[in-house]
């Protein structure tokens, strides 16, 4: 008697991480500066399409209150796009749009690599870098937390 045996092997997919996602998405070609709002869009999308739950992703506006300061702009002083100004990357926005997974800031305008920052430690980096340079008041205000759709 034969017997023929049949193995049915289902492929495997190891899924990267969404830090690996990022890293990968950072240097693509679908990234533009002063496009944080579609940068982050496609980034969720292209995670989507891969079969990873976006769920725990968080979308935030980020807007500046009109002051001496900042003129209603959102000053960024470790922008990847940035103007090189005393050691700082500076580029000013009418918003900023970033996205939070899990606690950690994913941002395609932040800084000249791809790295996700706990919330408090990134608003540190881009916005605060030296509370000195702050004169009076906010420099810029959280507009809503909402899940991408």
């Amino acid at each position: 008697m034969k017997w023929l045996v049949l193995f049915l092997f289902t492929p495997m997919v190891f899924a990267q991480s969404i830090q690996d996602e990022f890293e990968s998405f950072y240097y693509s070609n679908q990234i533009s500066p002063r496009h944080c709002g579609r940068n982050i869009k496609a980034f969720i999308e292209s995670l989507e399409q891969k079969g990873f739950n976006t769920d725990e992703i968080e979308v935030l506006e980020i807007t500046a209150p009109l002051s001496s300061w900042g003129f209603g702009r959102v000053i960024a002083l470790n922008s990847r796009w940035g103007k090189e100004i005393s050691g700082y990357k500076v580029q000013n926005w009418g918003f900023h749009v970033i996205a939070v997974y899990r606690g950690g800031v994913i941002d395609f305008s932040f800084g000249p690599e791809p790295r996700i920052l706990p919330y408090d430690e990134y608003m540190e980096e881009m916005f605060l870098v030296d509370r000195d340079i702050l004169l009076y008041g906010e420099s810029f205000r959280i507009r809503g937390e909402s899940h991408y759709s």
